[in-house]
């Protein structure tokens, strides 16, 4: 009899499932504070800025704008539109810089579907293949159903005046 065997991708997708969570939990860019947009008012009105960029979303007009104070903190503020930042930082006489759109990867939007799509379908056909191997038990030989493995004996002993009763269909 053989013995069913583990499923051996165990270790991977457990190695896949830490690496996923290692890349969620990565910080994306510089650590900053989220303030109001009241208080980003407020802090370029005080003038100690040392830098301040923009940057815009790859939906248009949509963006953020980042301002380094002379204390080293950072502070940014989402903006609906890039021009309200703009003319915020022209109107106090504030050097900004515009930093480009971010392009889309090509890696994630493209080969990481592709990638994925073969995945399952090995999956898909390793699961069929492991039935149709034998490992299933019965249920991997359900389409055999019309090939009976009885053989016809010839050596009984047994005959109609063996039997009991019927005399009819003994006849």
């Amino acid at each position: 009899m053989r013995q069913q065997q583990t499923f051996r991708g165990f270790l991977f997708i457990l190695l896949m499932l830490v690496v996923l969570a290692a890349v969620m939990g990565l910080p994306h860019g510089m650590q900053a504070d989220r303030i109001t947009n009241q208080e980003f008012v407020q802090i370029l009105d005080e003038g100690q800025i040392v830098a301040a960029s923009i940057r815009p979303n790859a939906q248009t007009p949509t963006g953020e704008a980042a301002v380094t104070l002379a204390s080293g903190d950072i502070v940014r503020q989402n903006f609906a539109d890039i021009g309200e930042a703009e003319a915020l930082f022209r109107d106090r006489g504030i050097d900004y810089v515009v930093e480009e759109v971010p392009q889309e990867n090509y890696l994630i939007t493209i080969l990481l579907p592709f990638m994925l799509s073969i995945v399952v379908v090995v999956v898909i056909l390793m699961v069929m293949n492991r039935g149709a191997a034998g490992g299933g038990g019965a249920n991997a030989r359900m389409m055999n159903f019309g090939k009976s493995r009885a053989r016809l004996s010839r050596d009984s002993k047994v005959n109609f005046s063996n039997v009991a009763g019927l005399k009819e269909e003994k006849e």
